[in-house]
C-alpha cells in the first residue's frame, strides 16, 4: 500500500510539473492577446535574469521573457509568476 501511494504521489507531482508551464503560456497569450498584439516568442528565464533580480529571495517564481508584435512595433515583455500572484512588465 505504501508503494501504491509513493506512485500515487510522484504521478501528481509529475503530471503538476508537465501542466504548469502550459498554463503560465496561455496566461501570456491571453494577456497579450487583450492589448491587441500578436505573441511571436514565449522563453522561460532563469532567476537571475530580468527585470525580477531582486525577488530572488521569493519562493516558486517562475519567470518568462515573451516577445510580441503590437501596433507594427516589436515589443518584449516579462511576467513572473508565483506566490498567488504574477507581476507584469509589458
Amino acid at each position: 500500500m505504501e508503494l501504491f501511494s509513493l506512485f500515487v504521489v510522484i504521478g501528481v507531482i509529475v503530471a503538476t510539473l508537465m501542466i504548469t508551464p502550459r498554463v503560465y503560456r496561455r496566461e501570456i497569450c491571453k494577456k497579450v492577446k487583450s492589448l491587441g498584439g500578436k505573441i511571436i516568442e514565449i522563453e522561460f528565464q532563469p532567476f537571475d535574469r530580468g527585470p525580477y533580480k531582486e525577488r530572488i529571495g521569493r519562493r516558486g517564481g517562475t519567470r518568462y521573457k515573451f516577445s510580441y508584435w503590437l501596433d507594427d512595433t516589436r515589443k518584449e515583455g516579462w511576467v513572473d509568476f508565483g506566490e498567488g500572484s504574477s507581476g507584469w512588465r509589458l
